[in-house]
């Protein structure tokens, strides 16, 4: 039974920080971002399969491009975060923007998963795929997980 529910927000920003390896270059955050994609693809394709997990991607990139207002979110190059190549749609931006934009994603997939499945079994999926993500915050229990 989970105490506090893990924050989306803060889940995504520890995968992608730990993914790169606390280099902060836009180049090795978005090669972290494509490992951190496919890595919870792979994992995660077992319990949804792999045009489950798509679908659950695309939405999350969808409700990212919405909130691009005020400059925080994907905006008008989110249908293209869709494609196999979608670092590819960031190239050229600013560091802080792609940091912004690769968040907002992750954030918005995580957001899903928890409303899809709940927050426990999707803390549970987030922690199969990831499990040096530190899901055991203080008053947070995602209970034992096994592969």
């Amino acid at each position: 039974m989970l105490g506090t529910p893990p924050v989306p927000d803060q889940l995504a920003h520890r995968m992608l920080s730990q993914a790169s390896v606390g280099d902060e270059s836009p180049a090795a955050y978005m090669a972290a971002a494509e490992s951190a994609h496919a890595r919870l693809r792979a994992d995660m394709s077992t319990f949804f399969g792999q045009a489950g997990f798509d679908s659950l991607w695309a939405r999350a990139v969808s409700l990212a491009s919405r909130s691009g207002s005020g400059g925080t979110g994907v905006g008008k190059d989110g249908l293209r975060l869709r494609a196999p190549d979608w670092p590819a749609a960031l190239s050229g931006r600013r560091p802080d923007e792609v940091r912004s934009v690769v968040v907002a994603t992750f954030t918005s997939f995580i957001d899903l998963l928890f409303t899809f499945v709940g927050t426990e079994l999707g803390s549970r999926l987030l922690h199969q795929a990831w499990p040096e993500l530190p899901l055991d915050e203080p008053s947070t229990s995602t209970g034992e997980v096994t592969r």
